[in-house]
């Protein structure tokens, strides 16, 4: 009845007569049953209430990611209105190319997709780092996205060998020429080294893991004038003696600390305030 009490279920009072002389009869034939029982209602106490507030955060994640992507919604219908016609319709086209990719897919998948690509436009302008993106695709995807992925991705058939010590290894198929157990996803990094995705119980499930990188890099992708605008704005830094390195220049509308020609070890003498919203601009100052 406590339990019912504290989770909202009632529960019927016409049976309480019955319930007690059903006690007293197993009290009467054994009188240590009331500790097993008080034992028994404990873990069933314990298992029923983790249980509902398992519920109750599942629930809370849902309601969070509801409320960032009706952020996300309303952050892009300002961005296309403040944005001049012609960036409009390149903008708009982007956004169409990702519907149309992804139209098939259930809500939840395409949801997932927008997050871990709102979290890489953060990355690319240096409101994240690394791991942050990380973590935030291995949670949405179930698989960790290198954040410097380079756009290589690769498919390979494998299985598990086992040599005469019983100790087990990974081998391509191709290598010894037989069917694949499994196969591997691997993604290019940067420095050209593959880091290992996930492993893929057929190739149909392998081959369709690799687009969804395409896609998040598709919605995530800066139309070609902000692209152009950057590396402009990148291009005046250097003129300027600033060293360009890392995440800048960040065009975020904030000001950000850049080092400059001549500056010592920890110095950064320079800064910039840059922004791609409307009609882009930005200014530098030493």
């Amino acid at each position: 009845m406590l339990l019912s009490g504290e989770l909202g279920i009632g529960h019927d009072p016409g049976q309480h007569v019955a319930y007690v002389n059903s006690w007293i009869k197993a009290l009467q034939e054994d009188p240590t049953e009331i500790f097993r029982a008080a034992a028994d209602a404990e873990k069933i106490q314990d298992y029923v209430l983790a249980l509902s507030q398992q519920q109750e955060m599942v629930q809370e994640v849902d309601t969070q990611e509801a409320i960032k992507m009706d952020q996300i919604k309303q952050n892009t219908a300002s961005y296309l209105h403040n944005l001049s016609p012609d960036l409009a319709t390149i903008a708009s086209h982007n956004i169409q190319r990702f519907n149309d990719l992804t139209q098939a897919m259930p809500k939840k998948d395409q949801d997932a997709i927008v997050l871990v690509a709102e979290a890489l436009k953060f990355l690319r302008n240096g409101g994240i780092d690394n791991l942050e993106f990380e973590e935030v695709s291995s949670d949405k995807l179930g698989f960790s996205i290198p954040a410097d992925w380079n756009g290589r991705t690769q498919v390979q058939g494998n299985v598990i060998q086992t040599d005469e010590n019983g100790i087990e290894s990974i081998v391509s198929a191709d290598s010894i020429n037989t069917e694949p157990q499994f196969w591997g996803v691997t993604m290019q990094r940067d420095d050209q080294t593959f880091q290992w995705v996930k492993d893929c119980e057929s190739k149909q499930e392998a081959q369709d893991l690799t687009n969804l990188p395409a896609l998040i890099d598709v919605a995530a992708e800066q139309n070609e004038h902000e692209k152009a605008v950057h590396v402009e704005f990148a291009e005046l830094l250097r003129a300027q003696g600033c060293r360009v390195d890392g995440n800048h220049p960040v065009m975020d509308g904030g000001t950000h600390r850049i080092k400059v020609e001549g500056d010592k070890s920890g110095e950064k003498s320079g800064f910039y305030v840059a922004h791609l919203d409307g009609h882009p601009a930005g200014y530098f100052q030493e």
